[in-house]
């Protein structure tokens, strides 16, 4: 479907586990009752997954929606990347508050609205550069392709995905 809605993107994405009822504990116990020392569960197979990156890779992990992130109060994927000691850039910001995604069905999921913004300080850091997305789930890949689409507009050389569980 997605090579179908974008058939010019040549990235691929890269998951580290099938999300099952486990993992939905864990993201559960993670996410919704701030049990932050789960990052560091990840974090060694994270850190072995992004070996091979070059040092000019920019990692960016999807941004919260504000209300989420001021519920939370914290991005769960920045951790994730922390535990793993992985440099980030931050260079994505979500302004657009909706309904979190884990309480949308697949059909809402999938025509939702673009709810990211390219922070103006890091617009010239993507030319020419490999961007790897980086997030907790990975259901629809809805979240990725917004990211996806508003980066490719600022030329990158490649933007692949990565996300612990899908």
């Amino acid at each position: 479907m997605w090579r179908h809605r974008y058939p010019d993107y040549k990235g691929n994405h890269h998951a580290l586990y099938k999300y099952n009822t486990f993992a939905k504990e864990i993201i559960q116990q993670f996410k919704f009752m701030g049990d932050c020392d789960i990052a560091n569960l990840f974090s060694q197979e994270i850190k072995s997954c992004f070996k091979k990156r070059k040092a000019s890779d920019l990692i960016v992990p999807i941004p919260l929606s504000p209300d989420s992130y001021a519920v939370r109060g914290f991005n769960q994927t920045e951790l994730l990347l922390e535990a793993a000691d992985l440099p980030m850039s931050l260079l994505l910001e979500n302004r657009y508050q909706t309904e979190k995604q884990s309480k949308k069905n697949r059909e809402e999921r999938l025509n939702s609205l673009q709810p990211f913004v390219i922070k103006e300080e890091y617009k010239r850091d993507i030319k020419g550069n490999n961007i790897i997305l980086a997030d907790d789930i990975y259901t629809t890949g809805r979240t990725m392709y917004h990211a996806i689409e508003l980066i490719n507009k600022y030329d990158p050389a490649s933007v692949t995905t990565f996300s612990v569980f899908r």
